[in-house]
């Protein structure tokens, strides 16, 4: 086994700990999505020098990643969903020049805010950091960086506000949440300068009570926008679905946000998923909701709407709605007032598909083929 350069052993029924390895010119090692492996990372891990590669997500492994920080030919590392603990300083990982994927989300790390050398990193391009114990603030001493696309902090409990200087320094940023923090102050008018945004997650926070930025229908590009629980008010302007009609998600539940739903709503035409309840909306749904014929999910319920959904909807769509106030046959949760009406059941995997991961990839250094065995 000491010339074994790559082991796939992922989405199995392995279990037990993860053994001493020696194998020098080992370059892969995936033993992710087995559920059962538990245990540390051993200690002889830091001699696998030639490793680009290990991925260990979907387990049941703690402590800490020590043994890691020794490899400094990593590239890309899947650690997410599992129990790792460290604390995330300005040592972390410093010495890895070479990744380009990094993912410890939903583990158990903690910091005192998010070290500036993260998103200098001259190869860095995703970094995946959510549902940690990450707190502090977000650094402001950000250069120029050409190389990161993918940044994603939500679900930690980060706090003081967003800086203005994201949206000028990161500038191939197409993926940016952070959300589920306690952020404060306003989201700021900067990230529409951020050319390549594709996502941007703001919600759940502790913003001050403003309306939706203006600046936002200014993003032609973007696909993706969550600012529900964001304390928004005042009415959804008519060019945030003229000007954006690349959306294909958008979550602006939970606030209090009036008026109607704008008509303009059917020039979004490749819009998925649209989550607006919790509300204050009033009027009747605009009859060009029938043009979103890829609506997969309508979540309007808690608002004071009129009107037939299904005949604005497709019939096969997973919609809740109150129907005490719209007639709603083809609902698949209806609400009443005065219930809360979980949806939980609508929307599950919502959260999963802004977080697939991909291991195996024709074409990048991480793909498990041979040349010349396949």
């Amino acid at each position: 086994m000491s010339h074994l350069e790559f082991l796939d052993l992922r989405s199995n029924q392995l279990e037990g700990t993860l053994p001493e390895l020696t194998w020098p010119k080992l370059i892969v090692l995936s033993l992710s999505d087995n559920k059962n492996i538990e245990g540390t990372i051993p200690g002889s891990f830091s001699f696998l020098s030639e490793l680009r590669t290990i991925a260990l997500s979907r387990n049941s492994l703690k402590g800490n990643i020590d043994a890691l920080s020794f490899l400094h030919n990593l590239e890309y590392v899947f650690l997410e969903h599992n129990s790792f603990t460290g604390i995330v300083d300005n040592e972390f990982m410093a010495k890895m020049s070479n990744l380009r994927h990094l993912d410890l989300g939903h583990n158990r790390f903690e910091s005192s805010g998010l070290p500036v050398h993260l998103l200098k990193h001259p190869s860095l391009q995703r970094l995946d950091l959510d549902n940690n114990r990450l707190g502090g603030f977000l650094p402001i001493d950000i250069s120029v960086n050409t190389i990161l696309q993918h940044l994603n902090l939500g679900h930690n409990l980060f706090q003081g506000t967003i800086p203005e200087i994201l949206g000028f320094e990161l500038q191939s940023l197409k993926y940016l949440d952070v959300s589920g923090n306690w952020l404060e102050g306003f989201v700021p008018s900067s990230l529409a300068y951020l050319p390549a945004l594709t996502s941007l997650h703001v919600g759940d926070n502790s913003y001050e009570v403003a309306t939706i930025p203006s600046w936002i229908t200014t993003m032609t590009g973007l696909q993706e926008l969550t600012m529900d629980r964001s304390h928004l008010i005042g009415t959804i302007s008519p060019e945030l679905f003229s000007n954006l009609r690349h959306l294909k998600y958008i979550d602006l539940s939970t606030n209090e946000l009036d008026g109607s739903i704008p008509g303009t709503i059917g020039e979004s035409q490749v819009l998925e998923y649209l989550l607006l309840q919790k509300n204050q909306l009033t009027g009747r749904l605009p009859p060009s909701m029938a043009l979103l014929s890829d609506l997969s999910v309508l979540l309007i319920q808690d608002n004071n709407l009129e009107g037939q959904v299904c005949a604005v909807t497709m019939s096969d769509n997973n919609i809740a709605a109150d129907c005490e106030e719209v007639d709603c046959p083809c609902c698949k949760k209806c609400c009443t007032d005065g219930n809360s009406c979980s949806v939980d059941e609508l929307v599950e995997g919502i959260e999963d598909k802004h977080s697939e991961k991909f291991y195996v990839k024709p074409g990048t250094p991480w793909d498990f083929r041979v040349p010349g065995r396949n």
